[in-house]
């Protein structure tokens, strides 16, 4: 068979679609392709297409041909990729998507994936490949191979390639907030994050106080969020964009995105999007997100409200209220009015060495007793 022949039989037998590709740049042995599932969630997708996929594309895969196999939607991240291949079986999908942390998946699919395309290629890359250049940041070995980081983001698209409905929409409405009403949440337990769940009529509560206090929710449904579009009708924006460009093309002309322990925030910084964002003070150094503050969106605004996760998890409308509603709702009033468009980064594609310099230092408070100077006579 020849390669392109190959390809296509592979993407079959694998369950998976060739979505983009050009046949002429099709090389003609197999032995000179790399492939690479990947299914991490929404914060390692960016993770993986800001600060990895180009440098391993050009720099360590530079002769080879680069097919990346991961979700519906986001090939638009991905523009390095010789081709892009997307996973469409509905099922296995949401299955995926309801087991995904970090760069993993648990899900019982992924093996088989992996089987299937090592028995037509010969290099088949997995996320372990990837923490090796990143693991709660970027690490020593990420350094030593690269030297220097490189942001690479995407050009956004106008607001106009959603379609005049929603234009019209959120030409009309004042302090726009961009929501995903996520089925998950992270939290760090045990010295590690992991995702927990986060109740639907916890976000039905906060459609319902966004609403009341004035504000006009733009709803996005994905493969990792409810659909609410039966419960508020009228009262929001439910937007079912599948591409994930014009998800943040969305984002920008809300001009601000709520991000509750969800990872949305990191779709905002590839936005160049204002957002407020619910985490843990611990997961948050943890995992590192000043960096990616830091090195992707340093002049992107940005507010953090420090919580638990668990205040979602318990699904008590009261503890919602007193601990999460009532400090967002000061929170994204205070950034609409100190909202300045002009002062935004442009949305458009950029590939930028960044001086790590830019991450600020934490500084470890040190506690502890001190001795008390008792003056004597």
């Amino acid at each position: 068979m020849d390669v392109s022949t190959i390809l296509k039989r592979a993407s079959e037998k694998s369950g998976v679609s060739r979505f983009r590709y050009k046949e002429r740049e099709v090389p003609t042995s197999v032995e000179s392709i790399t492939v690479l599932p990947f299914f991490g969630d929404r914060r390692s997708s960016f993770v993986l297409s800001s600060l990895l996929i180009r440098r391993i594309r050009q720099e360590l895969k530079g002769s080879r041909y680069f097919v990346l196999v991961s979700w519906p939607g986001d090939d638009g991240l991905y523009q390095d990729v010789d081709e892009y291949w997307q996973l469409e079986d509905e099922s296995a999908l949401h299955r995926l998507a309801a087991e995904s942390s970090g760069f993993f998946s648990s899900s019982s699919f992924l093996p088989i994936l992996h089987r299937s395309l090592n028995q037509y290629f010969y290099d088949v890359m997995s996320e372990q490949d990837l923490l090796a250049y990143y693991d709660n940041g970027l690490t020593a070995n990420f350094f030593e191979r690269f030297r220097h980081v490189k942001v690479a983001l995407p050009s956004i698209p106008s607001v106009s390639s959603l379609g005049p409905d929603l234009s019209r929409t959120l030409a009309r409405r004042d302090d726009k907030v961009f929501v995903r009403p996520t089925r998950t949440i992270s939290s760090w337990r045990n010295g590690s994050c992991v995702r927990v769940e986060a109740p639907r009529e916890f976000w039905l509560s906060l459609l319902e106080r966004l609403v009341t206090e004035g504000f006009y929710p733009v709803v996005h449904r994905d493969l990792f969020s409810y659909d609410l579009s039966s419960d508020f009708s009228d009262s929001c924006f439910h937007l079912d964009a599948a591409d994930t460009l014009k998800s943040m093309s969305a984002m920008r002309a809300c001009g601000c995105v709520l991000d509750l322990f969800d990872g949305t925030s990191r779709l905002a910084l590839a936005a160049r999007c204002p957002f407020l964002c619910f985490d843990e003070r611990q997961r948050f150094n943890a995992l590192k997100e000043y960096e990616l503050n830091d090195l992707c969106g340093l002049s992107v605004p940005k507010e953090y409200i420090f919580s638990f996760a668990a205040l979602i998890e318990k699904g008590n409308p009261a503890v919602w209220k007193t601990n999460v509603f009532d400090h967002m709702v000061v929170k994204l009033r205070d950034m609409h009015a100190r909202m300045d468009r002009d002062s935004w980064p442009p949305p458009v594609e950029t590939n930028d060495i960044v001086p790590y310099d830019s991450v600020r230092k934490r500084k470890l408070k040190r506690l502890g007793s001190r001795f008390i100077k008792i003056e004597r006579d």
